[in-house]
């Protein structure tokens, strides 16, 4: 919609306009920013309701955003990096709850990793021991050793460790 105005600010513009903005709507610049002279673009990102899924957890928001980070973020759920999500439209919409999209998120795997004497934390969506060490670019030299084979699947919580056969490695913390 191109309307001409002398309003002052963004809020007067839309006001001029007839436009109406719900609370959840973005609206960029701000409504409290000043029209400066010449063409101004206000864009407006209405708010829709979003089912987000977590595993068993669904949660319902109302929100302008775009990006699935910024979708989980308004319903308080942490994604990691790993982590996977599929935005797509919900099949029923009473069932949804009235929600039109579905965000997904497909949790990746937490493992504890020893990797010649450090204890890492890592997630992966990887299937296998192989395909992990891959994906974290570990490359393991000929005196490297591991507990577990290279076609082992990952499992949630499982333990792997890595060591240099004749080199012991010891993390220490004193007081």
């Amino acid at each position: 919609k191109t309307i001409i105005t002398k309003a002052s600010t963004v809020k007067d513009s839309l006001k001029d306009a007839d436009v109406s903005v719900g609370q959840y709507d973005s609206i960029d610049p701000s409504v409290d920013s000043k029209l400066e002279d010449g063409m101004v673009i206000i864009n407006i990102r209405r708010a829709r309701p979003i089912l987000v899924i977590d595993g068993q957890r669904q949660v319902r928001v109302i929100t302008a955003a775009q990006s699935a980070s910024d979708i989980a973020k308004t319903a308080n759920i942490q994604l990691y990096a790993e982590d996977q999500t599929t935005l797509s439209p919900v099949d029923d919409i009473l069932a949804s709850g009235g929600a039109g999209l579905e965000l997904n998120i497909h949790r990746a795997k937490v493992l504890n990793m020893h990797l010649y004497g450090q204890e890492i934390l890592l997630r992966t969506q990887s299937k296998t021991v192989a395909e992990l060490l891959r994906e974290k670019q570990i490359s393991l030299g000929p005196d490297d050793g591991m507990n577990l084979s290279p076609n082992t699947l990952i499992s949630e919580g499982m333990n792997l460790q890595v060591w240099r056969n004749g080199i012991q490695t010891i993390n220490s913390t004193e007081q």
